[in-house]
């Protein structure tokens, strides 16, 4: 199971939220984006894992698959009010991913996440790692 407690920093943006994601690889990667993003929208503490579910996706690139994962998560975020931060297996290519996420509802919110966009997006490789700027529209 892979469950993220570090590989991401929030960094400045003029209007919006923005965190810098890293990890070995591209599934270490998203992990690190997705849980991220959930330490922006609560207080990960507050979260007991109470749910799961299946995600299979599919996109032209890497870029556009990490996009499309966290809109999925923040889409059921909004609808079930539930923060995915876990994530067994977390199998990923530069145009699939699937997995299964574990959530639950968290006691606190911090923030309101209308979308992920692409803005200032691009995996690279910097060393042995990958990284991502990720900019989200609150």
């Amino acid at each position: 199971m892979v469950e993220m407690s570090a590989g991401f920093e929030e960094i400045e943006h003029t209007a919006d939220i923005a965190i810098r994601a890293w990890g070995d690889d591209l599934a270490s990667l998203f992990a690190s984006a997705a849980y991220g993003m959930a330490c922006q929208l609560t207080e990960m503490s507050t979260v007991q894992i109470s749910r799961s579910m299946p995600i299979v996706l599919a996109a032209v690139d890497a870029e556009a698959l990490l996009v499309k994962f966290l809109n999925e998560l923040l889409f059921h975020c909004e609808q079930e009010h539930v923060v995915f931060a876990r994530f067994c297996p977390l199998e990923v290519s530069e145009t699939e991913v699937a997995t299964r996420a574990h959530g639950g509802v968290p006691s606190v919110r911090r923030a309101h996440i209308k979308a992920v966009t692409f803005s200032d997006l691009k995996i690279v490789r910097i060393g042995g790692q990958l990284e991502a700027t990720i900019v989200f529209d609150v």
